[in-house]
């Protein structure tokens, strides 16, 4: 009987501790952890634009088992020029969203997000100063900018002071106004000039036009206020869902990259093109680098894309192969400063000429 009574302790004892097992006993017992999948990477940022968009991360499932503990994944930036994607900073060229500007456009506004000639002085280094209103390297803004002996006139243009003490007008600025020779103050003054024969009493210029009517030739059927006939000023002006590039007055397919399908990205030309990944897809037409950021086809990207040794220096900004990026790129003792145009010349400031000369076009003018 003792014998019978020991064996079912025994045997319950066992069953006591298969069942102990079983429920996984104290917190040090056997745990599986569960980890998150990885987060998927932000998206490559435009060219002068922003960073990419943000990294998500991946979603993590908790093991079984007491003590089981799920982790999330962590999301890393796509990594873009431009811009990195959040999880990293945007280091944009610039700002706005241009993508790649043209040679004769280099400078993004971020204003409009368009192309422009200029939006400071420093864009028109060697070439004047910039209206700022108008995006255009003029080449004054004052009297302070002209030569001694000229004054500001409202065409933006440097021309001979007159009245007392001054020049008697002549020539191509007959016409005395305000102390500054000018083009005209009428009609009248214009009367014979082929191609503008309109003065624009603003600007003190002959003119092409005034009112759109008189805007005559297919394709440039719209006047500006700067008196010249031109598609568009506005995307009303153009047809087939077009854009107008009111910096250039063009109408094009697109304007930026948001304007052009899926796969497609806006080249410097207005054009939606086959977006590129890599050097591969760009053949032909002399643009055979691939700006990652961008997906546009371009000629340089570094100076050592740049093969020929008279446009030695790479404009990133504008994706293409010129004379110079600094001053140091200038070897010409004659031309020893760097322009805004990326030309090496005489001078790309009025502090490289001498007293009461001015720099413009790249070279000191005056008396």
């Amino acid at each position: 009987m003792a014998l019978t009574v020991t064996r079912g302790l025994m045997c319950a004892s066992m069953l006591g501790l298969l069942i102990f097992a079983a429920c996984g006993g104290d917190d040090e017992s056997e745990t599986s952890s569960g980890t998150g999948g990885a987060g998927t990477g932000g998206a490559a940022g435009d060219a002068a634009s922003t960073g990419g968009a943000a990294g998500t991360g991946g979603t993590g499932t908790g093991g079984t088992g007491t003590g089981g503990t799920g982790t999330g994944g962590t999301g890393t930036g796509g990594t873009g020029t431009g811009g990195t994607g959040t999880g990293g900073t945007g280091t944009g060229g610039g700002t706005g969203n241009c993508g790649i500007c043209p040679g004769g456009s280099p400078v993004c506004d971020p204003a409009s997000s368009l192309c422009v000639e200029c939006t400071s002085d420093a864009h028109c280094a060697g070439n004047g100063v910039c209206d700022t209103a108008a995006k255009q390297c003029v080449e004054c803004n004052a009297d302070k900018d002209c030569p001694t002996g000229q004054k500001c006139a409202p065409s933006k243009q440097c021309n001979a002071a007159c009245g007392t003490g001054g020049a008697t007008c002549g020539g191509g600025n007959p016409v005395c106004e305000g102390g500054v020779c000018v083009e005209c103050t009428s009609d009248t003054h214009c009367a014979g000039q082929a191609g503008s024969p309109f003065c624009n009493t603003v600007t003190k210029s002959c003119v092409e036009c005034k009112v759109s009517t008189q805007c005559t030739q297919a394709g440039e059927s719209v006047c500006t206020s700067a008196g010249k006939c031109v598609q568009c000023t506005s995307d009303a002006n153009c047809q087939n869902g077009q854009k107008c590039n009111t910096a250039t007055n063009d109408c094009v397919q697109c304007l930026s990259n948001a304007n052009c399908p899926t796969g497609q990205s806006c080249s410097p030309g207005g054009e939606c093109k086959a977006t590129c990944k890599a050097n591969t897809d760009c053949t032909g037409g002399g643009q055979p680098v691939c700006n990652v950021s961008t997906g546009i086809c371009v000629q340089c990207t570094a100076n050592t894309d740049c093969k020929d040794a008279q446009k030695p220096a790479c404009v990133v900004a504008t994706g293409r192969c010129e004379e110079c990026n600094t001053d140091t790129d200038c070897k010409d003792t004659q031309k020893p400063h760097c322009t805004a145009e990326h030309k090496c010349d005489e001078c790309s400031a009025s502090s490289h000429c001498k007293t009461g000369e001015v720099c413009f076009d790249g070279e000191c003018q005056g008396n």
